[in-house]
Formats: structure tokens, C-alpha cells, sequence
């Protein structure tokens, strides 16, 4: 069934993701922003959580996926090479829930349909040209730093009509996976608009720190991060950072995890001295990462890009084990020397003494992160993805 639409200009867009970690749907949250930033009126695009709303084995193999994460990180070395034989099973098809995406697609009736998720590649771009046409655009939309153990061969479909990814690292090991040369992007990750904009002056970081967060506006500030699995080692780190709480503080996010906020409560009561700031999930981590002095981060894409994009020092949290996937982005770090990563909570409190205690050092690792920036052109992304191949 070919698309036929009487306003030819018109472009519908299907971005397809699933919430396994946060990065997949921020990134397509992201595409969605600028896409619409760009073309307007003449653009729809619908992000679709495919694997959950497909089939309920799969949104159960994504919640496991997200338990793990949170529980047993190491635990993904094992569950990570079972995935990893989907496509061997079932290659270049769609199994389970594959009626649910074809009424999706005849319903919306995509001319672009953008993949963010290694496990939305295979299969659906060949069933979504059956179903609607050979003129449906596949653009698979990589997240991962570089090649690599951890590098899922289901992010390479060559049935795709564009092969984007952040870095030539990542292109290569595309091409490498029998990727046409001439169909892959160079883009860089595209993040949400919000971090595009002037960067916070002294004054205004100083008023988003006392008045919005209720902290200090001269302490040495750490971002402790959560994924949007809610994985986090909040309350193990902050005890290990007690005896610093007269030249440091502590923004600690929670996502949508309520145990996690509950128990953080209870520990700043209990230590009523130490400054910390508690946030349920936000839409400020722009800010957040500006008035931070370093992050720690599980070493998922997104979080570590954006810092590196805001020039905000990382510390990667290593606890109970670095997944598959993490490795590429630890590996991309590592070899650059502008992260450092961390095992068990006590090695956090010697990292943060000795920037505190020879600024120099911090100085350069943060001149260091913004050396190795990775330019993006939001304009020209959207154009390459979307609107240049819309016939």
C-alpha cells in the first residue's frame, strides 16, 4: 500500500523507541522538538513506544531489562548475548507483535520512519516498505559512542535508507557491519532545544542554586544522576561524602522512583548539616548540569553527552558492574581521558578532595571536556533525516 496524500509537501513522521534506560526517549523526544521547530505545519511526528505497546512479553522483557539495570548491572553481560541472538532467530522479521505495528502503520501512514532503539531496526524497516511502500524513508538513529563488545548487531540494518550515529567511531564500526558508506550520517546526538540555549551567566546560576534549589551559591556542587531506569547509588555515596559537607552539596535525582526520594528524605533529616537537594524527575537538567560542579552518572549515552556538551566534569558510577552497552560509552571516555569511573562509593570522596584541593587539575579537565565536544547542526540533521529524502 503506497502513501497517497493530496498535500505532497506534508511529511508524518514515526519515531519509533522504548524505555529501556532514558537516552532512546530523550533522543526522540529531541528529533521530535527540532523537527517541529523547523518545518512546523508541515510536519506530524508520532513517537511510538513500540516494544511496550506491541506485545506483553516484550514490555516484560523491558521491564526485566530496567530491574536489572537498577538490581544486577553486571547481570546484562548474560541477558545482553541472549538478546543479541533475536536476530539470528527471527532475522529480518518481525515475530511478536507485529499486528499491532502493522495497524500502526497503515493507521499513521509514515513517510519517515526514524528507529532510536537496536531493537527497532531489523525486521520493521522491511515489513514497514511491504506495508507502506518502498518510498517509506528508514533512518536508523544510533545512540552509541563507538564500536565495540556491547555494540548490539541489531542496530545495523543495511535495508536502511540512512545509518546516523554521533560519532565516526560508530560510523565505522557500521560500515564495517556491511553498511553502505554513502548512507551513513556523521550527526552527533541531537538533544532537546533547551540545551541549545545561552549558555546560564554567574548571576543567573547563582539565583537557580539559592532560590530554585534552596543550596549555597559557593560549594562545590555534585549532580548525582539517575537513569530512567532509576538506577542509583545515592544514599552509599552521600555517606561516604559526610565528612565533606562543609566545602561541598548534593543535588540528588530521583526520576519517577518514589522509594528513592523517600529514602533521601529521611537521610537529610537525619543529617540536617549537609546541604542536599532532593528533585523528583525534572525537565531542568540543562540547568542542573550548569551549576554543577561534576555528575555522577551511570555511563548511559544521553546523560554523558549532555555533560559533555555543558562542559560538566564525570565521574561514571561503575556500581555492581558496567552493562554491555555502558562499556562503549566508559571506552569512548576512558580513551580520551575526560571521565573518570568508579567501582564502589568510597573512591568518590579522594576524586572530589583532590579537585578541591588542586583547582588547576579541575580547571583542565573541564577545558579538556569542552576540547572534545562533538559540533552538531540541528538545521541540518533535520534536513538530512527528514525533509531531504521526503519525495
Amino acid at each position: 500500500m503506497v502513501i497517497s496524500q493530496k498535500n505532497e509537501s506534508f511529511i508524518k513522521v514515526l519515531i519509533a523507541t522504548s524505555s529501556t534506560g532514558n537516552g532512546h526517549n530523550v533522543s526522540a523526544i529531541a528529533l521530535k522538538e527540532w523537527a517541529e521547530y523547523f518545518l512546523g505545519s508541515k510536519i506530524e511526528v508520532k513517537i511510538e513506544q513500540l516494544l511496550e505497546n506491541s506485545n506483553l512479553f516484550l514490555s516484560k522483557c523491558v521491564d526485566f531489562y530496567n530491574f536489572i539495570q537498577r538490581k544486577s548491572p553486571w547481570f546484562h553481560h548474560i541477558y545482553y548475548n541472549i538478546i543479541e541472538l533475536q536476530e539470528m532467530i527471527n532475522p529480518g522479521t518481525v515475530s511478536l507483535g507485529s499486528d499491532y505495528y502493522i495497524h500502526l502503520l497503515r493507521e499513521f501512514q509514515p513517510h519517515v520512519l526514524i528507529s532510536v532503539h537496536d531493537a527497532l531496526n531489523k525486521g520493521y524497516f522491511e515489513l514497514g516498505k511491504k506495508i507502506i511502500g518502498s518510498n517509506l524513508h528508514c533512518v536508523t538513529y544510533c545512540l552509541e559512542f563507538q564500536g565495540g563488545y556491547g555494540f548490539s548487531r541489531n542496530w545495523v540494518n543495511t535495508y536502511a535508507d540512512m545509518f546516523c550515529c554521533p560519532t565516526q567511531e560508530t560510523a565505522q564500526e557500521a560500515i564495517s557491519r556491511g553498511m553502505n558508506p554513502n548512507k551513513v550520517f556523521v550527526s552527533g546526538i541531537l538533544l532537546r532545544r533547551c540545551f541549545y540555549e545561552s549558555p546560564m551567566n554567574y548571576s543567573e546560576k547563582t539565583n537557580f542554586l539559592v532560590n530554585d534549589l534552596g543550596l549555597r551559591h559557593h560549594l562545590f556542587t555534585l549532580l548525582l544522576s539517575t537513569g530512567g531506569a532509576g538506577a542509583e547509588n545515592h544514599i552509599s555515596f552521600l555517606n561516604n561524602l559526610l565528612p565533606m559537607s562543609n566545602v561541598l552539596q548534593v543535588i540528588a535525582l530521583c526520576g519517577s522512583n518514589i522509594s528513592t526520594r523517600e529514602k533521601l528524605t529521611v537521610w537529610r533529616h537525619k543529617n540536617p548539616n549537609f546541604n542536599l537537594c532532593v528533585l523528583p524527575f525534572t525537565q531542568q537538567i540543562h540547568k542542573l548540569l550548569q551549576v554543577s560542579s561534576a555528575v555522577v552518572t551511570r555511563p548511559g549515552g544521553i546523560t554523558s553527552y549532555e555533560a559533555l556538551h555543558l562542559g560538566c566534569p564525570i565521574i561514571f558510577n561503575g556500581l555492581g558492574g558496567i552493562m554491555p552497552q555502558e562499556l562503549l560509552t566508559v571506552s569512548y571516555f576512558k580513551c580520551r581521558n575526560i571521565a573518570v569511573t568508579i567501582s564502589r562509593a568510597e573512591q568518590l570522596a579522594p576524586i572530589l578532595q583532590k579537585w578541591l584541593s588542586q583547582p588547576e587539575t579541575y580547571v583542565q579537565i573541564c577545558q579538556k571536556l569542552l576540547s572534545q565536544r562533538i559540533q552538531v547542526h540541528p538545521e541540518k540533521v533535520i534536513t538530512q533525516i527528514i525533509s531531504k529524502n521526503h519525495h
